[in-house]
Order: structure tokens, then sequence, then C-alpha cells
């Protein structure tokens, strides 16, 4: 809910002030064709005024705002500067404009404080118009010399070209590419250049005749400095800079610098090396020689995770501990690792160091993630890359959509089997699990890595004891793997609902293989049928397990999964062999 505003005479006092000295300078924003409302370039951009000033510095306690004034515009597109509360500033300014009731957001050029001089700001915004012509004169300008025609433009000699390339290629490392491709695409783009610059000295020369210059009303030529004259060359081809104390800033850099002491650089190189290992590392397994079961796949990612994790945890920092510890010893003077005071060590060059050492360890751990995040959502998407379309019980049509053989001719990557349990159809695995899993398991591994540890407590022990400080590490909340997490949910969906459609298609047994088969056999035996009805009864059952026999195969490939039916094929074969048997008894008795 917006704030009650109620501006005083001061205000409205300021607000015709910052109108009279932006007319002084030949700005009416009351006019909707004058040039501070014409629609073109942000003025913003080239506003060299304060840009964000702080509003919560200004803001008194209890304060909901900032009094100022703003330009307000009516429905024809006039403006006219108005009392307004500024509620708070970043790139648009947020305010609540006198006899309004909501907020609204405007940019810095249309937005001032009470304690801000106009006159400055009229200036500074007089400036910022004129810029903007500037740019808006060489943007035309570019234009035009990009579009004009090159057909009748003289080209580059050959003995021009010969000069170029004996320019460029002048020693035996450029010289080799002196035959390949680079070097035709380099002089295409020479040609270009030259062909601009050619057309640019055609359109200054008719820029200066005056009967021309009426055909380009758009351009500012004052910006453009047609006739301004070209200055004298110079004398000499060096230039004049201030003395120099070479002495001075090397002591002076020597005494803020670690670098000046071998074994710091030493140290860090032992940091470089043992981090170069945990780029080499992988958070989760992307290549698998055969098919698994989920709970397999599972299995494997976590010991995979968990052995990452204990490797950053116990080699990672213990290899640079050791590295570090092993060449300061000789500097116990001015890096004494057996420091236990915080003021000398904030006074040491220390910690000058240990941000060198986290920062080279977060880029590591960062890239390190990063790079897994990329792959498993890569393996994802390549084996889901496919559309799946369930025909029937023994049918389904799988088309690959990338093109590689080597992916499309890839075996199933799960396994299930289809079972009947507890009077229903279901998988070992459940489509929702299949779903679920692979992506928590993505989750878990980028939150296992958030808790690794600084090697400050390890490297001070003395200072950080039973302090435990950890290395900054991406999150599964961060906007890139969100993305990631969706797009793994919705390419894992895509492949997993076919699976839960095949399942349906075993409904049609459900109701069989729930029937009591004795108490069919008896409501059989009371409809008092002939034998040659038992007879036909039998052929029918024998008929039906046949169908089933070649309608259910023993496994089936959908999408990504291999199915295996053979449990509910031979269950289904099984009943339907009883139930003949047990009116084969009954056709016996009858005979």
């Amino acid at each position: 809910m917006a704030p009650n505003f109620h501006p005083d005479d001061k205000a409205y006092q300021f607000a015709k002030w910052v109108t009279e000295e932006c007319l002084d300078v030949g700005i009416d924003w009351a006019d909707p064709e004058s040039l501070i409302n014409k629609r073109s370039i942000p003025v913003t951009y080239f506003l060299e005024y304060p840009v964000t000033p702080n509003i919560e510095i200004k803001k008194q306690a209890g304060d909901e705002g900032v009094a100022g004034c703003c330009v307000d515009y009516d429905i024809e597109g006039s403006g006219v500067w108005v009392p307004c509360l500024i509620l708070s500033a970043s790139k648009l300014f947020t305010i609540l404009v006198a006899g309004y009731n909501h907020p609204t957001q405007v940019p810095r050029h249309r937005v001032l404080l009470l304690d801000e001089h106009p006159r400055q700001y009229a200036k500074s915004l007089h400036k910022a118009l004129r810029d903007r012509e500037r740019a808006e004169t060489f943007l035309r300008y570019n234009v035009y010399v990009e579009n004009m025609p090159t057909a009748d433009l003289p080209p580059l000699t050959q003995w021009e070209i010969s000069r170029i390339l004996s320019s460029a290629l002048n020693s035996k490392s450029l010289a080799k590419f002196g035959d390949g491709g680079l070097t035709n695409m380099l002089l295409e783009e020479v040609k270009t250049d030259h062909e601009l610059t050619l057309n640019q000295i055609v359109l200054k020369t008719v820029l200066q005749d005056k009967k021309e210059q009426k055909d380009f009303a758009l351009l500012d030529l004052s910006a453009l400095d047609i006739n301004k004259p070209k200055p004298p060359a110079p004398e000499t081809g060096t230039i004049v800079v201030e003395p120099y104390s070479f002495a001075s800033v090397l002591s002076e850099f020597q005494s803020k610098t670690l670098l000046s002491f071998k074994e710091v650089v030493h140290a860090l190189c032992n940091v470089r090396s043992e981090c170069s290992k945990v780029l080499e590392l992988q958070l989760l397994v992307t290549e698998f020689k055969s098919s698994l079961s989920l709970t397999e796949f599972k299995r494997i990612q976590t010991d995979t995770v968990k052995y990452v994790v204990q490797t950053l945890k116990r080699n990672w920092i213990d290899g640079i501990r050791i590295g570090i510890s092993t060449q300061l010893d000789g500097l116990k003077n001015e890096l004494d690792l057996e420091v236990n005071d915080k003021k000398k060590f904030e006074e040491s060059p220390l910690p000058v160091l240990l941000r060198q050492v986290r920062y080279v360890m977060e880029q590591s751990l960062r890239v390190l993630v990063e790079e897994s995040a990329s792959t498993y959502t890569n393996f994802i998407a390549e084996l889901t890359d496919m559309d799946i379309e369930v025909l029937a019980t023994d049918s389904v049509k799988i088309t690959h959509k990338n093109k590689e053989e080597h992916l499309r001719e890839r075996d199933p990557f799960f396994l299930v089997e289809l079972k009947f349990e507890d009077g229903m159809f279901v998988y070992t695995t459940s489509p929702a699990d299949f779903e679920r899993e692979p992506v928590e398991l993505f989750i878990e591994a980028l939150v296992a890595v958030s808790d690794i540890p600084r090697a400050d407590s390890y490297i001070l022990k003395k200072l950080f004891l039973g302090r435990l400080m950890c290395l900054y590490s991406i999150g599964p909340e961060e906007e890139a793997m969100v993305t990631r997490i969706e797009f793994m949910k919705q390419r894992l969906q895509g492949v997993c609902s076919p699976l839960s459609e095949y399942l349906r298609l075993y409904d049609q047994y459900l109701e069989f293989l729930n029937m009591d088969l004795s108490e069919y056999v008896r409501s059989h035996e009371e409809k008092g049928l002939s034998l040659q009805e038992d007879k036909d009864e039998v052929r029918r059952l024998n008929d039906e397990k046949a169908r089933i026999y070649e309608s259910i195969p023993p496994s089936i490939r959908i999408g990504i999964f291999q199915v295996d039916c053979q449990g509910v094929k031979q269950q289904l074969q099984t009943k339907f062999d009883l139930l003949v048997r047990m009116i084969l008894s009954l056709i016996a008795q009858k005979a």
C-alpha cells in the first residue's frame, strides 16, 4: 500500500525552479516534440549527474521516502515538474507522485531530490542531450558508409596485397600460416576495411558540398567535423611522459606483495598443483558399460559423490596444508604459521596469502561443480533425446532425434521388471522413481560439496582452533542449476510417461488374474452345460492362452527402459493351464 504523501510549498517552489533552469538551457519538458521528449537512445546513458544517490542514508527515522520532484506526463506527452516522494533508487527510481495512489518507476533524468541543485542538473542534462545527438549522428553516418555500393570501388592491387602479406608474415612462426585459410580470412577483412574506408572518403567529399547536404538532413554535420582541418603531423614519433622512479615504485610494490618471497611463489604453485587434481574429478558418473537397475544407478552415483567429497575434505585440504607449510617453514619471521594472536595475524601478510589460497580453491571447486553439472545434464539430454509411442503390448515405436550413430545404437539404460502383485500390475521400480531419483541425485551432489572446509583452519591451527569455515560453492538454488534441474525433470518425464502408458495396457488381464478359479469352475458346473459346450470352453481358453503368449513378449524396450515381462507372461499361462485342467477334470467326471 502506498504511503500518504502531502507535499509542502517548498516542494512546489522547487519544481518551478527546476522548470525555469531547464528552459534557460533550451529544455522544454512541456513540448511533446522537444528533444528531451524524443524517443531515442535513453538519455541516462549520457548523463554525468550522480546516477543512484543513496536514498536509504537520506531517510530519517520513521520516514517512508525522501521528498523530491519528478516529471509527470499527460496523455498528450506533455511533461511538467511536480512534487513526489522517492521510495527507493537503483537503475530506476520508485516514486509516488503527489495526487496519485500508486507508486511508479522513472529513469534518473526525470527525478531530483530537494537537496540537489537544479542549475547543475539542467547543465548536465543539456550536455547529455548534445552527446546523444552526436552518438545518433555517428550511428547514422556508419549506416550510410556500410550500405553504400562497393561495386565500382577500385580493389586492392596484387602489389598491395603482397606488401600486406610480407609485412604481416615477417617471421618463421607466422610464415607457416601463409598458405592456410586463416590468411584468406584476414585478407577478406582487410578488403572489407579498404572498401569502407573508400566509402567514407567518398561520403565526406559529398558532405562538403553544400548543395548535397540537404539530402543528409538527419546528420549533424557539426558533430562529424567534416570541414575541420587535419592536425599537423608531429615532428617526432614519441611523446613526453612524466618522470618515473622505478626504484621507489619497486620498493613500494615489494613492501606490499608476497610474491617477492620465492617460498610463497612455490607454496602457491603447490596450491595450484593440488587444485589441478581436483579438476580431474567428476561428481557424478555418466559412462556405463551395460544396462542397470535404478538401485544400482543410485548406489554408483552415491558412492562416487562420497568418494569425491572425502577426497576434497581429506586429500585436497591435506595436500594444500602440506604444500604451504613445507615452503613457509623458513619464513617464520615474516609468515609465522604458529601465530595465535589475531592482531598480529591481521598486521602480517598472512591474510593476503589466505585470500589468494581461498580464491584459487573456490575457483577450482566452482569449475568442478559446473563441469560435473554440465556433463550430467548432457548425459540426461542424450539419453532421453527420443520420441516414444506405445502401440501395443508387443509393439513400441522409438524415434531417435540424435543423428549420431553411436547414440542411436545405445542399449537400453535402465532394467525394470513387470510384476503382478497385490492384485495389480506394477514395476519393480515405479516410473515416478525414475523421474525423481536422477534429479535428486544431482541435487544431493550439489549439496554434498557445499560444506568443503577452507584451508585456513588447517594452516593456522592455533589461530582458528575449533572454527570451521567453508568454501563457497554452487548450490541447487542458483539460477543456472535451477534451469538444469527443470530441464532434466522435463526430459525424464517425457521418457517415463510411455512406461506408465505401457503398464495400463495390462489392465485387460486384471480380471482373470484376480479371479477365483474354484468359484469359476463351480459356477460353470452349475450352468449344467453339455459335454460339447465344456469342450468349447476348453478350446476358448486355449485360444486365449495362445493369444496372450503371442501378444506378451518376454521383454520389450520402451525408450531407455528394458522391461522384463517374462514373469507376468508365465503367471498368465500357468493360471490358464490350471483352469483348463480343472474344466477337463469336470468333463472327465461327466463322461
